[in-house]
C-alpha cells in the first residue's frame, strides 16, 4: 500500500469495491427535511 492509496469499501455482498467518500447532504435536501435557506446551502 502507498501512501495516496485509495480506501475502498466492499458494496453489500455484491463483491463490487468502491472508494469509500462521504457527502452528507441531508441538510439542503428541502422542505421535507424541515426546511433551508437556498442562499446558505449553496454557500455551504
Amino acid at each position: 500500500m502507498t501512501d495516496n492509496a485509495i480506501l475502498t469499501r466492499t458494496i453489500g455482498k455484491s463483491g463490487i469495491n468502491a472508494s469509500a467518500v462521504g457527502l452528507g447532504t441531508w441538510a439542503i435536501g428541502g422542505w421535507m427535511w424541515g426546511g433551508t435557506d437556498e442562499r446558505q446551502s449553496i454557500a455551504a
